[in-house]
């Protein structure tokens, strides 16, 4: 299995570079999108994150994956969702028992409007944490793209939250920066402002770092294998992992 995923990542990474087909897009008018985000009161970097989403290796990664290895008809849960364009890409290729959270109430209006315009269906609502409110047994994919790293999380303690929400064999996919971030120049300011004068940077936003094998080490005290380490991004150091649920908890 891990053979045939590996290949399988390696051609969407050529695919991706040669722009053929336009895979990871969602073939939409970009000034919808920006008239989506500007009537909303949505974040402006929606706008960036679906103009560049050719270019994002941490959510490529995650949809390829889960394009090779989840039935099309499984529960997916996004936390932290956004404007939806995880959800309505997943809904164009097939998925169609799509669930997404966020604590934003105009990204939440964004993502209706967004899946409206592709004519695609997900369910979206408003909902603080990482961790679905209620607990379905259900969710085969809990993803979380983006978001788990920027604020204080004690890792073993938040998987065995998510384990609570998974069917069995369900999986916990998301990005995490790595440690080696640590050994970076300006790696404690936020890295929009590693050009302003040292005075006017703010705090870094990547607040949770983890070594592949840290991480490792506190899935498989919340119940998890870590099944693949996926490709993310350079800069910040970033990789996505695939978590499994076990049946057999530490």
């Amino acid at each position: 299995m891990f053979g045939i995923a590996r290949a399988a990542n390696e051609f969407a990474k050529v695919r991706r570079a040669i722009g053929w087909p336009p895979y990871h897009e969602l073939n939409l008018p970009m000034e919808a999108i920006e008239s989506i985000v500007r009537s909303t009161g949505a974040e402006p970097w929606f706008v960036w994150s679906i103009q560049k989403r050719r270019t994002r290796g941490e959510t490529n990664s995650a949809m390829d994956w889960i394009v090779e290895h989840i039935p099309k008809d499984r529960l997916i849960f996004e936390v932290g969702c956004g404007c939806g364009a995880n959800l309505v890409w997943l809904a164009q290729h097939g998925f169609h028992d799509l669930v997404g959270t966020d604590g934003s109430a105009s990204a939440i209006a964004a993502a209706k409007q967004l899946a409206d315009l592709t004519q695609q269906k997900v369910s979206v609502h408003v909902a603080n944490g990482f961790v679905p409110a209620e607990r379905s047994g259900k969710i085969t994919v809990l993803l979380a793209i983006n978001c788990i790293y920027y604020a204080p999380i004690n890792m073993t303690e938040y998987l065995r939250a998510c384990r609570d929400m998974l069917a069995p064999g369900g999986y916990v996919i998301f990005d995490m920066v790595d440690r080696s971030f640590d050994h970076l120049p300006n790696n404690q300011y936020m890295t929009d402002d590693w050009q302003l004068p040292e005075a006017k940077r703010r705090p870094t936003q990547y607040v949770v770092r983890m070594s592949p094998d840290d991480l490792m080490e506190k899935a498989a005290k919340a119940g998890f294998s870590m099944l693949r380490q996926l490709p993310g991004t350079k800069s910040p150091p970033r990789y996505v992992a695939v978590l499994q649920r076990i049946e057999s908890p530490v």
